[in-house]
C-alpha cells in the first residue's frame, strides 16, 4: 500500500531491502530487539538473546540471525536458523550467543522464503 521502510534504508554495509513484497502478505521483519539473558550490561561475554518480530507467510520462511564485533567494519557470524511454525501471522522469533570483544557491534535477521542460510546480504 506504499507505506515504505521508515527511515530507509537501515542499514550500515550497503546490504538494502528489496522493494518487493505486499505488506502482511509477505515475509517482512518489524523489529530487532537485544537483550541481555541475565538483566544486566550488553558487555563483553555478556549472554544476549535477539528478538525478530517477524510477518510470517507460511511455513517455508526461515529467519537467520547474524552478528559483528564490529558495525563500522562488520564481518558477520552466523548464529543460528530458525524455521517458522506458524503462517500468515507475526511471530517472535529469536537466538542467544555471547557477545565478542567490540565497541560498537551489530546484528542482522535475515528473513527469507526457502533456501539457506548462505551470507548475511543475499542481495
Amino acid at each position: 500500500v506504499g507505506l515504505g521502510e521508515p527511515n530507509a534504508p537501515n542499514t550500515i554495509d550497503q546490504c538494502e531491502d528489496g522493494n518487493e513484497g505486499e505488506y502482511l502478505v509477505d515475509e517482512s521483519i518489524e523489529s530487532i530487539k537485544v537483550t541481555s539473558i541475565d538483566g544486566g550490561d550488553l558487555v563483553e561475554g555478556a549472554n544476549v538473546r535477539v528478538e525478530a518480530k517477524v510477518w510470517v507467510y507460511g511455513y517455508g520462511d526461515h529467519a537467520d540471525f547474524w552478528y559483528a564485533a564490529d558495525a563500522n567494519l562488520p564481518e558477520w557470524n552466523f548464529a543460528e536458523t530458525v524455521n517458522m511454525t506458524v503462517e500468515m501471522q507475526f511471530d517472535t522469533v529469536s537466538t542467544e550467543y555471547i557477545l565478542p570483544e567490540g565497541d560498537l557491534q551489530a546484528v542482522r535477521v535475515v528473513f527469507r522464503f526457502g533456501g539457506n542460510a548462505t551470507e548475511p546480504c543475499p542481495g
